[in-house]
C-alpha cells in the first residue's frame, strides 16, 4: 500500500480492500450512494487461502517474517 501527501496530510492509497471499521471509507461510500459488499464466509476465505498457498507456495509465509508491521 502506498501513501500520498496532500496539503500536509498523509493518506493511504492503492488498497483494493477496505476494512469495514474504517469510518472515512464507510462515510465516503454512503456519500456516493454505493453499496457495501458483505465479507465472504470463513469457508470461502479458507479456500482462497489454500489456493494462494498452492499457487505461491510457502514463499508468502517466509516473506511474512521479513515484513515489519
Amino acid at each position: 500500500m502506498a501513501t500520498v501527501n496532500i496539503s500536509t496530510h498523509t493518506f493511504e492509497a492503492g488498497a483494493s480492500i477496505l476494512h469495514p471499521r474504517n469510518l472515512h471509507s464507510l462515510n465516503y461510500t454512503k456519500l456516493l450512494n454505493l453499496t457495501v459488499k458483505s465479507p465472504s464466509s470463513s469457508s470461502a476465505l479458507q479456500i482462497k487461502a489454500s489456493l494462494m498457498l498452492f499457487r505461491y507456495g510457502f514463499s508468502l509465509v517466509r516473506m511474512d517474517k521479513f515484513v515489519e508491521v
